[in-house]
């Protein structure tokens, strides 16, 4: 079986899939939702105060060196993150209030020289202005959600 496109067949494809593009494209967007904003620090912070908080406490510890509390201090809040962007991927065709979004976030956790990338899920409650986290998904997740 082969398929033999004419010249007027081939430009409605290429038009198709460039309105196409379009659309999707447009439903990326950088997001300057507080509530969102907030929601992703406090996911990056779970992650940041496990893992990295704890083993410099631990090196205090052993060290017996106090005077370093204070710098530790300055990192023990969920403000310490950078986060230098946020942009989400809204459902093509969604029509519900529990809108689910993938989000890109762009950010540096202190003393970090280089910027790290996470794609999460966040679900916005119905009645109530809240995004809740689901779990961490692929940059493919991102880029393909159209449901």
């Amino acid at each position: 079986m082969e398929v033999k496109l004419n010249f007027k067949a081939s430009i409605l494809v290429i038009v198709i899939l460039v309105v196409g593009l379009g659309v999707r494209l447009a439903s990326f967007s950088a997001s300057s939702d507080p509530v969102l904003e907030k929601a992703v620090r406090d996911v990056l912070w779970s992650t940041y105060s496990g893992t990295h908080l704890s083993a410099e406490i631990n090196e205090i510890r052993k060290a017996q060196d106090y005077d370093s509390v204070d710098s530790l201090i300055n990192k023990a809040s969920p403000q310490a993150i950078l986060i230098e962007k946020i942009s989400r991927s809204q459902p093509l065709m969604s029509s519900s209030s529990n809108q689910k979004v993938i989000v890109r976030v762009s950010y540096r956790f202190p003393d970090d020289t280089s910027s790290r990338i996470e794609y999460m899920e966040f679900k916005h409650g119905g009645l109530i202005d809240a995004w809740s986290y689901h779990y961490e998904v692929s940059v493919i997740s991102y880029y393909m959600n159209f449901f």
